[in-house]
């Protein structure tokens, strides 16, 4: 959060803990600003019942100094008929360097404790942080070289790079399950590849995962049902390579296109979608069906809960039991080289166990 806004929060007369939920009511807004990539003059809509959920029916109380005291305006235009709550941004006047920022640890907040569920992730998670050394100064310049600074403004990606090491600089370590997908978010889920890399290079650490995997799990999930290539192709890591060679386009290029076309609503239709569906008819027709009857979005959490029931729920926890410091980000595994040959061994029993079958990437020993 940035050193100006929490300055002039804790110069108000609040108690520790409206101190802290006023905070947090900050970083949603950042937060918002950061999801949405608008600028910090935009109001973000807030409901009463919204907060009183997020926080208690006391909320008010450090709201109302929030405002009085010229840390938010809030735009006063509630309107019930058209489902208009009210708005709140952080006063333009009290952050000029949107660069500088301090990791704020709001320890009294349930949200911000693992849940039981949780508990064995984040347990793990500490672990795997014992076993390694992180140089956060080396990743500061790597941020600076890649994001330079543009004279203090809102830079979302540059922002939210920095989020990302300050908050484990500080300790605050995160491991939570998504209540809509199942998949586990941590410190270094949506950490920027180039900040990642370094870590796992300075460590030694190496990663496995899956050729064109969320396909490949989508192949396992219809398997039973179809009888074209799409099952072959996706299984077999193959499947961009040859739609690229249909669409006259990259890898990457038809990776983004074939992802655009199966995430897309059922009556979208565009080139890609009718090669797919010349080269694999029935899988085509399954995927548009369980979105006509469901949704693209349901579509797409359901492959995601299947990538959980894999790498989470079948191979992190089993490395976890065992003792082997690991973390996932995604559909991959992130480990020690050392111990390359055990968590290569758990992966494979868990897709044996399970019946899916995934080509994998694994590196040299």
């Amino acid at each position: 959060m940035p050193v100006e806004l929490v300055k002039a929060v804790r110069s108000l007369e609040l108690s520790r803990i409206k101190t802290n939920h006023s905070l947090y009511f900050l970083d949603m807004i950042v937060s918002r600003l950061l999801i949405k990539k608008l600028q910090p003059d935009v109001y973000s809509p807030m409901g009463a019942k919204f907060l009183r959920k997020q926080f208690n029916s006391r909320y008010r109380e450090w709201l109302s100094v929030l405002i009085s005291e010229g840390v938010v305006e809030c735009d006063n235009d509630y309107a019930e008929f058209r489902r208009k709550s009210l708005g709140y941004r952080i006063s333009p006047s009290i952050v000029t360097n949107w660069a500088d920022l301090e990791v704020v640890s709001l320890t009294n907040i349930d949200a911000f404790q693992p849940s039981e569920s949780d508990r064995p992730y984040f347990q793990g998670l500490l672990d795997f942080l014992k076993t390694i050394e992180i140089d956060y100064s080396v990743l500061s310049s790597l941020i600076d070289n890649e994001l330079p600074v543009e004279n203090g403004s809102l830079n979302f990606k540059r922002y939210s790079w920095y989020r990302s090491i300050r908050l484990l600089q500080s300790g605050v370590v995160r491991a939570s399950m998504s209540p809509v997908n199942d998949r586990l978010n941590t410190n270094f889920t949506n950490m920027p590849s180039i900040l990642v890399e370094h870590i796992m290079k300075s460590n030694n650490l190496v990663e496995i995962d899956a050729k064109n995997s969320q396909f490949a799990i989508l192949a396992n999930m219809i398997k039973a049902k179809v009888n074209d290539d799409f099952v072959t192709d996706a299984i077999c890591g193959v499947l961009y390579e040859r739609l690229a060679d249909k669409l006259d386009c990259s890898r990457e290029e038809a990776k983004d296109l074939v992802m655009k076309t199966i995430y897309s609503k059922h009556y979208h239709d565009n080139k890609t979608k009718r090669i797919m569906t010349r080269l694999y008819p029935e899988s085509m027709a399954i995927i548009e069906k369980y979105k006509r009857k469901s949704s693209n979005r349901e579509l797409a959490i359901a492959m995601q809960q299947k990538e959980s029931e894999i790498y989470i729920d079948g191979v992190l926890r089993k490395l976890h039991e065992i003792g082997v410091p690991a973390i996932s980000k995604h559909d991959s595994i992130i480990f020690h080289r050392r111990d390359l040959k055990t968590v290569e061994s758990v992966i494979r029993d868990t897709l044996e166990t399970m019946d899916i079958q995934l080509e994998l990437k694994v590196p040299n020993s």
